[in-house]
C-alpha cells in the first residue's frame, strides 16, 4: 500500500512494513520504493546537467583539439619519414659522382706530358658512368615536399659535371684539341653548381677535379708535340748533311785504298798531282758541311748534342784531310809509293780521331732518332 506521499509503506506479497525500503526486509520482494528512487535520480541528474551546458562543449571541444593533435603528429612523421627516404636515395646517387671526382683528381694531378694517359682516361669513364647513373636515379625520383629546389640544384649539379667530364675526356684523348681552351670555365660552372648542394651533400664542390692539371698536362703534351716534330724535321737536316758529304767520304776513301796499294808495293793507278786534286776538294766539301752544321737549329738539349758532334765530326775528318794535304805537298820527294807510304804513317793519328768523333757523332744521333721512332742509321761520311 502507498502512502500520500507516494512512497510504498507495506510489502505487498507479505505486509511487512517497509519505512521506504526498495526491497521487503522479510521477503525481499522489490517495492515501488525502488523505481520511485530511479526516477529522482534520473531527474537530479538531468537537472543538473541542463544546468552546465559549456561544460559539454568544453569537452568536445577538447577531444577535437586531441584528434587534430593525433593527425597533425600523424602527418609529421609521414612527412619526415619520406623526407629522409628521398635524400637518402639523392644521396646515395650523389656520393657515387663525388667518389669517381676524388679519384680522378689524383689521376689528373699525376699526369705528366710524357706519361701514358690511360689510367686517367678510364677514371673518366667510370666518372662519366657514375654522373650518369645519378641523373637517370635524380629524374625518376620524386622530391618530398619542401626539397623541390635541391632536386632541381642537384639535377642542375650533374648535368655540369657530365659536361665537364666529356670534356676532360676529350683533352685526354687529343691534348691539342681545341676542348682544352673550354675546360677550364665548364670546370668553374660545375663546381658552382655542385655548391648549390654542398649543405645537404657535404663534400661535393670540394670533390670536383682539378681544370688546372688536365690543362697543364694538355698544353704540356701539345709542346712535347712540337717539338717531336721539330726534332724529326731536324734529323731529317742532319741526314741531308750527311748525304751531301757521301761524295767527300768515297773520294777520300778510294784515295786511301790507292796509297795503301802503293804502300805494299803495288802500283797505284792515280797520280800525285791527282791525289792532291781529290785531297783539295774534299777539303772544300767538308769545310761547307762543318759551316753548315753549325747553324742547325736544335729544339732539345740532346739535338743540340748531335749538332755539335756533328761539327766536332767534321772539324776531325778536316783535320786529317789537311794533314794528308800537307804530307802530299811537302814529300814529293822520291817514289809515288815512298810519298804515300810516309803519309799513311804520318796522318795515322788525326785519322783515328777522326773515326773516333764520327763514333761519338753516331751514338748522338741514334739516341735522338729513337726518341722520335725513326730506325737506327749508320751513314759513311
Amino acid at each position: 500500500m502507498a502512502g500520500g506521499s507516494g512512497t510504498q509503506k507495506f510489502c505487498k506479497e507479505c505486509g511487512t512494513e517497509l519505512g521506504g525500503a526498495r526491497y521487503c526486509p522479510r521477503c525481499g520482494a522489490v517495492t515501488e520504493n525502488a523505481a520511485a528512487r530511479v526516477g529522482a535520480t534520473s531527474r537530479r541528474s538531468s537537472g543538473r546537467d541542463s544546468g552546465r551546458p559549456w561544460l559539454i562543449a568544453g569537452v568536445l571541444a577538447a577531444a577535437v583539439v586531441v584528434v587534430a593533435v593525433i593527425l597533425v603528429a600523424v602527418s609529421l612523421g609521414h612527412r619526415s619519414a619520406e623526407s629522409s627516404a628521398y635524400l637518402g636515395k639523392a644521396r646515395r646517387a650523389l656520393h657515387g659522382v663525388i667518389s669517381q671526382n676524388r679519384r680522378l683528381d689524383g689521376r689528373l694531378r699525376a699526369l705528366a706530358p710524357a706519361g701514358n694517359p690511360g689510367p686517367a682516361e678510364v677514371v673518366v669513364s667510370s666518372a662519366i658512368a657514375a654522373a650518369r647513373s645519378a641523373e637517370r636515379v635524380l629524374r625518376v625520383l620524386r622530391p618530398a615536399a619542401g626539397y623541390g629546389a635541391f632536386a632541381a640544384a642537384a639535377r642542375a649539379a650533374v648535368s655540369g659535371e657530365l659536361a665537364w667530364l666529356h670534356a676532360a675526356a676529350a683533352v685526354l684523348a687529343h691534348p691539342a684539341g681545341p676542348m682544352s681552351y673550354q675546360l677550364a670555365a665548364l670546370g668553374t660552372d660545375a663546381r658552382t653548381r655542385l655548391q648549390a648542394i654542398d649543405r645537404q651533400v657535404p663534400g661535393a664542390s670540394a670533390s670536383m677535379p682539378s681544370s688546372a692539371s688536365l690543362i697543364s698536362y694538355a698544353r704540356g703534351k701539345a709542346a712535347a708535340g712540337h717539338t717531336r716534330r721539330a726534332t724529326a724535321q731536324f734529323s731529317d737536316q742532319v741526314q741531308a748533311l750527311l748525304a751531301q758529304s757521301q761524295p767527300a767520304y768515297e773520294q777520300i776513301n778510294e784515295l786511301f785504298r790507292q796509297m795503301q796499294t802503293a804502300a805494299t808495293g803495288g802500283t797505284p793507278s792515280i797520280t800525285l798531282a791527282q791525289a792532291e786534286s781529290v785531297i783539295t776538294t774534299v777539303i772544300a766539301n767538308r769545310t761547307a758541311l762543318a759551316a753548315s752544321a753549325r747553324t742547325l737549329s736544335a729544339p732539345t738539349p740532346l739535338a743540340a748534342s748531335v749538332r755539335d758532334a756533328l761539327a766536332t765530326a767534321m772539324d776531325a775528318s778536316l783535320a786529317n784531310d789537311h794533314d794528308i794535304s800537307n804530307c802530299l805537298n811537302q814529300a814529293n820527294t822520291g817514289t809515288i809509293a815512298l810519298i804515300f807510304k810516309s803519309c799513311l804513317n804520318s796522318t795515322a793519328a788525326s785519322s783515328q780521331a777522326a773515326s773516333t768523333a764520327k763514333q761519338r757523332f753516331l751514338a748522338l744521333y741514334n739516341q735522338l732518332r729513337s726518341q722520335i721512332g725513326q730506325p737506327a742509321t749508320s751513314p759513311q761520311f
